[in-house]
């Protein structure tokens, strides 16, 4: 076994991050349906998406009729399309999900001379790895292997289903609560807001009402912070 291809296997310690893409670009090669899976959150996320494939399954035709402007099939061969690609450059990640390992590792190297994120399928040596996701409204609980072993990730989120499950309506009515208060401050001054929401992010009193999942105190102790970010801006306009 090549160096490269030991190095491939040894596991990496990823950071997680929640990025955001809306109006950026991302190509996935692959049309099966792991492909559609990744395709589809991207998609929710508000990427625009380039699908390179010799075929697409009928899920992915389909989402191309629900997000035609920011969904882009190219029915061709993933070696093909890869020999003619001078660099990745303009897209922000670059899944590589063909059945063809070959073409994913071109893909990954055309990826990394090009300085852009890129994850493969049945590899390691990736920039980043997908993590296994359960959303309902904006409550997202993921659960990550480093990439060593998606199957235990989905087996995991199973479980933390079945324990959770009556409780995720709760906090995701909680969050399009706070929501509604975070676009309120949005009408102030941008001091002000950012002032606000620093002070919820680092309440104790909050994070205490939370923990007892005691959600009309956190809404009253936001509702609050809102008061006292309003009546602060009042004397500073009656102060000017």
């Amino acid at each position: 076994m090549s160096a490269q291809a030991k190095n491939r296997l040894l596991p990496e310690n990823f950071y997680p991050l929640s990025l955001s893409l809306r109006g950026k670009e991302v190509i996935v090669f692959g049309g099966d349906l792991a492909a559609f899976s990744e395709l589809l959150r991207l998609l929710e996320a508000g990427a625009t998406v380039t699908v390179v494939s010799s075929a697409f399954v009928c899920e992915i035709q389909e989402l191309h009729i629900t997000y035609g402007k920011r969904l882009e099939l190219v029915r061709v061969s993933e070696a093909k399309y890869l020999e003619k690609c001078e660099d990745l450059a303009r897209f922000s990640l670059v899944f590589a999900l063909s059945a063809n390992q070959l073409a994913n590792e071109k893909a990954a190297a055309l990826a990394a001379s090009s300085n852009v994120p890129f994850y493969f399928v049945a590899g390691s040596g990736c920039t980043f790895v997908p993590v296994t996701v359960f959303k309902r409204g904006h409550v997202r609980i993921s659960v990550s292997s480093d990439g060593i072993c998606p199957p235990l990730e989905t087996a995991l989120m199973q479980r933390i289903e079945e324990v959770l499950v009556n409780d995720f309506d709760r906090y995701s009515v909680f969050l399009d609560s706070v929501q509604e208060i975070q676009e309120q401050l949005s009408t102030e001054s941008v001091a002000d807001g950012l002032k606000t929401w620093f002070e919820l992010n680092t309440s104790e009193s909050l994070a205490s009402a939370l923990s007892r999942q005691n959600f009309e105190e956190a809404i009253s102790i936001i509702q609050q912070l809102q008061k006292n970010s309003e009546l602060s801006a009042d004397i500073s306009e009656e102060a000017n």
